[in-house]
């Protein structure tokens, strides 16, 4: 998780040539945490959205095209979703979502044969 967050702080400050904000939220609701990574950057074209996760996908001049993809693949991983709000102009909002564990619980089973009996 540290990876993928590690990338989305990366492409956001790239996306911020001139300065900018960036912004890391996190909540907690029903169950599951939202961590929120968002930018005040360049933002991402409504026509590259649906192709930010594919592997080797990159607009920029260096770079694999793989950061994003990485993202994806640890977030799912972790049994998790991660979408993406952006407008070019505006910077763009990624948040993923995780489920928090749940302790688990066992039961102790007693089983009383008559060579037992109390």
């Amino acid at each position: 998780m540290k990876q993928a967050l590690l990338n989305l702080i990366k492409n956001a400050q790239a996306a911020m040539t001139g300065g900018g904000t960036l912004t890391i939220k996190t909540a907690l609701r029903d169950g599951q945490i939202d961590i929120q990574v968002r930018d005040t950057g360049a933002g991402i074209s409504e026509g590259n959205i649906a192709k930010i996760f594919e592997p080797y996908f990159t607009t920029k001049k260096t770079g694999s095209g793989l950061g994003l993809t990485l993202v994806f693949k640890i977030v799912r991983e972790h049994q998790g979703e991660i979408t993406v709000k952006s407008k070019e102009g505006e910077g763009a909002r990624f948040t993923i979502t995780l489920p928090i564990p749940q302790k688990e619980r066992r039961l102790i089973t007693f089983e009383s044969g008559e060579d037992n009996a109390i």
